[in-house]
């Protein structure tokens, strides 16, 4: 039965190539002689940076292969990278199946991985107990879309520019923190998002979190003693 973490990443992954879907349809129908279908693939980037978290997970739990998983990360990152300014100079259907190819992969990795290598999910009393004895810290890093700067400069100028927001956070799992991390990044106070032009309504309708595309990567642990 597939982990819940592998089927987490999987809906990750599926929710890339939706949005995709959705952002090249008018193009496909209005621009015809330069968007298709295959357009709606053209997301190994994107899928590739939201696999971060199975890479993070694989580094600690095989650390005498970190070095052999981080340069598998980096050249896809780096393949992907180039696929959009070098594909074009590819033929549609090559360019089409490198990006299924590095889709696949990751896709069949995160299977994997859940299945074969990192632990299975506990049960509910273990993870209560987990939780109640330990607190984690994460660093996580938010990618977000400033919509007050593309109604400055236009949407044609800043197209898929992308801000950063980072934050440390204390959680009882990578999901606990990345929620955390979310609030503190659009709650209007310090040490929060800010935009380029805030608006009265705030945060929260002046940037896009791309929550999907987060990173968020376990610092330390604290385990707190019992007390007499």
């Amino acid at each position: 039965m597939t982990q819940p973490g592998a089927i987490y990443y999987l809906i990750l992954y599926a929710l890339i190539i939706v949005l995709q879907f959705f952002k090249t349809f008018p193009l496909v129908k209005d621009e015809p002689e330069k968007y298709n279908w295959r357009n709606y693939f053209y997301v190994s980037l994107q899928v590739v940076y939201t696999s971060a978290g199975v890479a993070i997970l694989l580094f600690a739990q095989l650390r005498d292969w970190m070095a052999v998983i981080m340069m598998a990360y980096v050249v896809l990152v780096v393949i992907s990278s180039f696929l959009d300014p070098v594909g074009v100079k590819f033929k549609a259907n090559t360019r089409l199946v490198i990006h299924l190819v590095i889709i696949v992969f990751v896709v069949i990795t995160t299977i994997i991985s859940y299945e074969k290598v990192l632990p299975k999910s506990t049960h509910k009393e273990d993870q209560r107990r987990a939780t109640a004895n330990m607190v984690r810290h994460y660093k996580v890093a938010l990618p977000y879309i400033d919509r007050t700067l593309a109604r400055h400069v236009g949407p044609s100028r800043i197209r898929d520019t992308l801000c950063y927001f980072s934050t440390s956070v204390e959680g009882a799992s990578r999901g606990d923190a990345l929620l955390k991390a979310i609030e503190i990044a659009l709650s209007n106070e310090h040490g929060s998002i800010r935009p380029f032009k805030p608006s009265q309504k705030g945060n929260q309708d002046d940037v896009q979190v791309l929550s999907g595309q987060a990173i968020v990567e376990e610092i330390a642990t604290v385990v707190p003693s019992s007390g007499g």
